[in-house]
Order: C-alpha cells, then structure tokens, then sequence
C-alpha cells in the first residue's frame, strides 16, 4: 500500500482509492460507540421561514463539493481503521427520527454525516469519527450561506489555505517535530496521581429510557441575560453555567453520598486550535475535568470561584501540549502499531471505561453561530447537542438568543428541572422545548413544549411482542396435543415444544433488552449457540443429542423470534431483511446433515429445515424488490 500523497491533497493512494489514516480522537469513538451513546452530535439553525427542501438540497451539494472530508466513508483495515474517498452524495431527509440517532455501524458504508428538515429547522448531524464541532460548524455555515444565497461563491466561506489543510491530522502535524510522550512514562504518571488522597466521584445512576433514546432538554433564553448573570459572579459563561449545573446535580444526589463526600467532576473539552493554529476540519480537542465536592460551600459564587480558578490551571498552552503527547502516544507506540484492530478496540474499550470512571456528566460550549450579514438576520437561533451516555448540557448562541441543550440517556429530567428553577430565580426567562420519551415517569417534571420534534414510537412493541409470544406458545402446545392425538407414530415430544417455547422467550427478552436491529443480533446468537452446543456434545463425550435436537431446536426458536421481533420493531423493513434470511440460510443446515444420515430420529431436522425454506422463500418472493436494494447498499455495489 503506497502513502503518497496526491498533488495540492492529505489524501494517499490505496489501490486505485484515496483514502486517509484515522487522527486519535477517532479512532476511541469508533471503538466505543454504542445504541445509546452513538457519538453523533447535531447542530440545528432556527430559521424565520419554512424550509424549502429542494433549496436545501441544491445548498447542500454544494457546500459538500467543498468539504473534502466530507465526502470520505469509513472502513476497516487489519489495524486500524481509515477514511476512503467515495462518490456517494448526500440526500436531504425530513426528520422522523430520534436526534442524534446511530450513523455508523459496522456494516454501513455510506456517508459519516446527514443532513435533515423539520418545520423551519435544519439539521446536520456528523459522526465524531469524522470531525469535531469546530471542523462541522463550518460544514453546516457553508449549507446555510448557500441556502439563503444560491449565487454566493461558496469559495468565501474557506480560507485559501484550508482546501488542503481541512484534511489535515493536526495531532501528528503538530509533534513532527516533537517527540510524543511514552506509554510507559504515561502509565507511571497514572500510578502516581493514583497515590494522591482523593474522594469518591459522584455517578448519575437513573432508569434509562425505554428505547434507549435520549432524553432533549433544550431552553432557550436572551443571551445579554446570560452574560450579566455570569459578570455578576465574575465568571465566564462557561464557569456560570457549569456552576449551576453542579448545584443542580447535589440537589438530587442521594444523601449517602453526600456523606461520604462525593466529587461531581465535569467533563469540558477545548478546542486545540485555540493554542495550536490549525484549518484542520477533522478532530483536534482535549478534554479537563473539573470538579467540586458535595460537602463544600454550595454557594453559586463559591463554586463559580472554584470552577473559575480550575480552568486557568488547566486550559493553558503547556497541559494541552501534555495531552496532545499522550494522544499521540497511542499511535507510535510501536507495541499497539501492530497490534490487530480488534484488540485495539478492546483495549479502546477498556480505557474509556476506566475514563468514564472519573465523570459525573459534561459540558460543552460551541460559541455563536457567526454567518455574518446579511445571513445572521434570516437565522432565530442556534443549538447544539450531542448523544450521551451521562447527563450533560451544550450551549450555543445567535444573536440574542441563546440555547442550551441538555440530554440524557435517563427518563428522569429533575436535574434539568432544577437547573431550569434555578436560572429563573437568576431572573432569566426560559423557554423549553423537547423530544417524547417513553418508559416508567416518562412524562418528566417541565413544562416542555414537544412540538419541535417528532413523536417516534418506540423501538419496540413491548406490549406486542409479548402478546405475541404468548399466542405462539398456546399455539404449539395445542399442536402437539393435536398433531399426538391424530398421528400417534409420529410421536411429537412435549419436551421438544417447551423448548422451543423457552428458547423463543428467551431470545426475544434479549433482543428487547438490548435495543438493537433484532434480527442482526439474532444471526450472531444463532451462529454463536449453534457452535456451543456442538462443542458441548463433543467435550461431553459424543452422544448426537446437539445434532438430533439441539440444532432443529435453535433453528425453529430463532426464526420464530426473529419474525416476532421484526413485527414489533418500528424498525423499516430493510433494516431486519437481509438479516432474517440469513437466519432463515442457517436453518437449513439440519437438512444438509439429515442427507448425510448423521441424525436420528430425522423428523426434528425435517421440520426445522422446512420451516426455515418457507421463511427464505416467503420473504424472497414478497421483498424482492426491497432485498435488491439492500444488497447493493450493504455491498457498496
């Protein structure tokens, strides 16, 4: 594979291809994503109009004909994931989703970003592995400008330079010259700090949602307000903020942990091109942890002192040089660059656990939109947020409107409420808008206005599936009541039906439980206890017992569960097809073993198989037309 870069590009060549290694910060995003945290932030424009969808999507191409970075889908090398130039374009949605929704996973080989309408609001939502809010903000100004100018030269939006310099690694670029910090010098630091006399930090634990999605909390307030309120505590907006986030948190901390001390420690990130000079639109931030202790003085003012004094020590040109070495520490160490890429993630997985340790929730502070005029008059205002996997705020402002965002992967929304309450007696007039959740106490503590949002069902159909799964199992024990009392040959085992009925249960409760494309998750479950069955039989001394029974068994289970769990997920159709007929291939292996005479008695395997044909063929011949297009967007063809 040759790394050399194209003329006047960052971008190498990869047989015939052009494609990119992956910065740091994107490589942990990749390995960490998950349903519910699925590192996707949004940034939204409130316009005075309409949109106009077709206007939108003009605007759209051509801000993306621009953005190189942009037009670059991800794969998955031997060890290390990167970027490859594609010739996908952009299409503008409406929104019917939740925000923030999953955008990548394994299996999806299209575009890192999307572009969405809904009344008068416009949508970008990017993956963090693509870029961080400072490289999207100028994606999302580049739309805007060009959707309220079609004649503009989008050329003015960019900086002569950053056509280039957009797809810059700016970690890299800026320890060239430097030598990066090592693994083993970082680890004894870790060791050390660990030696201090620290409390405990405070965790948010709270009854997630019952679709995994989150919760949005979003107030809007006069922005002049804002800023007087923070110079009354001379504080920054961000200190201000923060504050009052905190003291939001110690009101509805448990008084068990008020005892014994507990830290609530804020996640910040900074944008490095603050200290460190860079067009580079892909990512460049660090993050600090601030905290303050439950027992401290809960004055605003005192953790405003606190907070302020904090991020003078810590947000200065020598500790982001600091985390910029042990960023890129990760990348040349020559032990983990020849590591697989999988137990990379692992090891990703393990680190960011352990980070997420030190976290209560996070703040994010974008700034102002900044179109300039004539554009900055045809916005209202402007937002951020981002998927979360902890409770916690982004802020962003236009004009004199300003908004700040909370989400949270939790039903509860009394933190929000709190810190709602406590910028009124602040005398700041708030707003509130949010999305529907669904689950135990749904319904929340604000006054929220829903109608900026769409109403998505639920993911899932509890109610449903379960009435689905009863009716079956009915069903099956009255036909093996019937089908004995008609062909007493045949012999229909009562024990063989209940496992099916125990396995379809079984299997169906998980996939709820675990929120994801039901189907997917099947054919990896069907595969996985497929195999450890046969190994069970053959370590236990072979008796047959996992091919007679065991595979027909599974097969009959896990297609019955799949087409329950497709009926009761919201999910399209596409989503769960290719993935139900691969179930559906895998039941016919008690056929093909049958043939082969391996069994006895043969009729669960001919049962089993037959089944499974019926299922191939039925959704074959219905979702023909759906399966074509499947196949070409799973493949990339």
């Amino acid at each position: 594979m040759s790394k050399r870069a194209y003329p006047d590009s960052v971008w190498y060549r990869r047989f015939g291809k052009r494609w990119l290694p992956l910065e740091n910060a994107s490589k942990i995003f990749l390995a960490t994503y998950s349903t519910v945290d699925t590192k996707v932030y949004r940034y939204t424009a409130v316009l005075y109009e309409k949109i106009d969808p077709i206007k939108l999507q003009r605007a759209t191409e051509r801000a993306f004909d621009y953005f190189d970075l942009y037009r670059a889908i991800l794969r998955r090398g031997i060890f290390w994931y990167y970027l490859e130039e594609s010739n996908l374009r952009p299409k503008v949605q409406y929104e019917t989703d939740v925000p923030c929704s999953l955008l990548y996973t394994h299996d999806y080989q299209g575009l890192l970003f999307r572009v969405l309408y809904r009344e008068n609001r416009i949508h970008l939502e990017v993956s963090h592995a693509l870029s961080d809010g400072n490289g999207a903000l100028r994606f999302f100004r580049g739309i805007l400008k060009s959707y309220f100018d079609e004649s503009l030269n989008i050329d003015s939006i960019m900086s002569p330079l950053q056509h280039r310099d957009q797809m810059m690694d700016a970690f890299s670029h800026r320890l060239k010259y430097q030598k990066s910090e090592k693994l083993l010098d970082i680890g004894k630091k870790t060791i050390i700090n660990r030696k201090e006399k620290s409390f405990p930090i405070y965790h948010i634990k709270d009854i997630l949602t019952l679709d995994g999605r989150m919760r949005v909390t979003e107030m809007q307030c006069k922005t002049k307000s804002i800023i007087t309120c923070a110079k009354a505590y001379k504080s920054t907006i961000t200190v201000f903020l923060t504050a009052i986030f905190i003291q939001s948190i110690i009101e509805h901390m448990p008084q068990k942990y008020k005892d014994k001390n507990s830290v609530v420690s804020i996640s910040v990130p900074v944008d490095l091109r603050r200290f460190f000079p860079s067009e580079t639109a892909r990512n460049f931030f660090a993050t600090i942890l601030v905290s303050y202790g439950s027992s401290e003085d809960q004055s605003l003012l005192a953790i405003c002192e606190s907070l302020t004094k904090q991020f003078e020590e810590k947000i200065t040109p020598e500790k982001m040089e600091e985390k910029i070495k042990k960023l890129v520490a990760l990348e040349t160490s020559f032990a983990l660059r020849w590591v697989p890429r999988p137990v990379k993630d692992a090891v990703l997985k393990i680190a960011n656990y352990v980070n997420n340790k030190k976290i209560t929730a996070s703040m994010t502070n974008t700034g102002q939109l900044l179109l300039g005029e004539p554009f900055d008059e045809k916005v209202c205002s402007a937002g951020i947020m981002s998927s979360a996997i902890r409770p916690q705020f982004s802020v962003m402002s236009h004009k004199d409107i300003f908004t700040i965002t909370f989400t949270s992967p939790y039903v509860s929304d009394n933190i929000q409420k709190s810190f709602y309450n406590r910028l009124e007696e602040q005398g700041i007039s708030v707003k509130v808008y949010g999305n529907i959740v669904y689950g135990k106490n749904a319904k929340g503590t604000s006054q929220v206005d829903h109608s900026v949002y769409p109403d998505v069902s639920p993911r899932y159909d509890s109610i449903s599936a379960f009435q689905w799964l009863l009716s079956i199992s009915i069903i099956l024990i009255s036909l093996e009541k019937i089908i004995n009392n008609a062909i007493p040959w045949f012999d229909l085992s009562l024990r063989f039906i209940l496992l099916i009925i125990a396995g379809m249960w079984g299997v169906v409760l998980a996939i709820l439980r675990k929120k994801r494309n039901p189907n997917k998750v099947l054919l990896y479950q069907v595969g996985i206890f497929e195999s450890l069955t046969l190994l069970w039989d053959l370590f236990s001394g072979w008796t047959g017992w996992s091919l007679n029974y065991a595979l027909p068994i599974i097969t009959i289970t896990s297609i019955i569960a799949a087409l329950i769990a497709a009926r009761v997920s919201s999910l399209k159709i596409g989503d769960t097809l290719l993935y139900l007929q691969g179930v559906a291939l895998i039941g016919l292996i008690p056929f093909i073993i049958s043939v082969l005479g391996w069994v006895q008695p043969v009729w669960p395997s001919i049962v089993a198989s037959t089944f499974s044909l019926l299922v191939f063929l039925y959704t074959l011949i219905k979702y023909w037309k759906e399966l074509k297009i499947e196949v070409l967007k799973k493949f990339h063809m």
